[in-house]
């Protein structure tokens, strides 16, 4: 995660001109000063890196503690509890079932922040009935959890969440046989992961930024693979999906990844666009609607010859063979 770390506190630019020099955006003045700034910051960051590796226990390790009313923030709605933010320092907690004699529904946070900050563990109890960061509170995705999350689990009599291996899913509303996989959590350091077996959609960000997933081995009830869901997952190399499985792939959904190669279904319909305008097009093929990347441009795409496939792979002029 250091490289995280520097990424985001650092943010001097610096590029390498045609003789393989590099230079700073700063005046010739300062670039001493600069460059002495920028080591102490890299060796501060690097140093608190390698204590925590050192001092912190592994996740297996860790107990949910208890928490009560003074360690979030909270509203009432309709003579319910709503969380808005955890305030306290724990890194594993258990989220309560009541505060003030009312019972704890929901989890939500502004769009622009994660429900807690510094959290490595969560344990979502029966209560829970929402999770999001949006104005309905009726789905979240990678973002609510910040990149420190490693394992989310939820209380078993919870009818609306479950989880699997530290990683959060939701059950279809429409279809109680369904679950939704909702956010494999950022911090997750398996190499390898496979969905349920009744996994019907893979949701936005559900995997974004993971730094450590390499494969992962989709179940063949999978139909949709939503907008940004591996975004920036730069190690991943394979994505195992199942023949006559998955018949949509939302836009974004595979950029900035480690993937060189993969096979496409032949039934996938929807391709660079929204869930929702692919259901406009009666869950069919539309050039018109299907614009956006889905992959880099360095991938070769593995596709029936005709198949929707084949034409969203010409069009985008992406590197394609057939089978």
């Amino acid at each position: 995660m250091i490289h995280k770390m520097v990424r985001k506190s650092v943010y001097l630019m610096v590029y390498v001109d045609c003789e393989g020099r590099t230079k700073y955006m700063s005046s010739k003045k300062n670039n001493k000063k600069t460059i002495i700034i920028i080591s102490i910051i890299v060796l501060v960051l690097v140093t608190i890196f390698v204590v925590q590796k050192v001092t912190r226990k592994d996740i297996s390790e860790l107990t949910y503690e208890e928490t009560t009313a003074k360690d979030y923030d909270y509203y009432e709605e309709d003579g319910e509890i709503i969380l808005k933010e955890y305030k306290g320092n724990k890194e594993s907690i258990k989220i309560p079932e009541e505060i003030d004699g009312k019972k704890v529904v929901g989890l939500k946070c502004d769009e622009k922040k994660v429900f807690a900050t510094d959290l490595r563990a969560v344990y979502i109890p029966k209560t829970i009935e929402k999770m999001g960061n949006n104005k309905s509170v009726e789905d979240t995705k990678g973002g609510f959890f910040s990149d420190f999350i490693e394992k989310i689990e939820v209380d078993p009599k919870n009818e609306k969440f479950l989880s699997d291996n530290g990683v959060l899913y939701r059950i279809n509303k429409e279809n109680k046989k369904e679950c939704f996989l909702l956010l494999y959590p950022r911090s997750k350091s398996d190499e390898e992961y496979k969905l349920r077996d009744n996994t019907a959609k893979i949701c936005d960000c559900a995997f974004e930024h993971n730094v450590y997933i390499k494969r992962v081995i989709c179940n063949d009830k999978l139909e949709k693979i939503c907008k940004s869901a591996f975004y920036e997952c730069e190690r991943l190399e394979d994505i195992q999906i199942q023949k006559d499985s998955v018949k949509f792939i939302g836009k974004f959904a595979f950029i900035y990844t480690g993937l060189k190669k993969i096979e496409l279904p032949e039934c996938l319909e929807g391709m660079g666009t929204s869930v929702e305008k692919w259901e406009e097009d009666n869950k069919k093929y539309n050039e018109n609607t299907s614009h956006a990347w889905i992959f880099d441009s360095s991938i070769t795409l593995l596709v029936k010859k005709d198949s929707p496939a084949y034409k969203y792979a010409k069009k985008k002029e992406y590197k394609y063979e057939t089978y």
